[in-house]
């Protein structure tokens, strides 16, 4: 199911051709730290009593998996 109509949809890809490489590099970027910003947000929400650390784990438990999580754990 998609929320955006054909007319909006063509004009944002044929914006997306013509920003070149480099641009949507650049945007996709952008987007996925917009995403983990939002993503600590919401884990910092969750667990208002966590320090940066832990909540820095969550996330990597949440993205990467616990062994990830447990990797951190031991990094000073």
């Amino acid at each position: 199911m998609l929320d955006t109509d054909e007319t909006s949809e063509r004009r944002y890809r044929e914006l997306l051709r013509m920003a070149g490489p480099a641009r949507r590099l650049e945007m996709c970027a952008q987007l996925t730290h917009a995403a983990r910003e939002m993503a600590l947000a919401g884990l910092r929400r969750q667990r208002p009593e966590a320090s940066d650390l832990e909540i820095r784990r969550a996330l990597a438990a949440r993205m990467y998996g616990a062994e990830v999580a447990e990797r951190l754990a031991l990094e000073p």
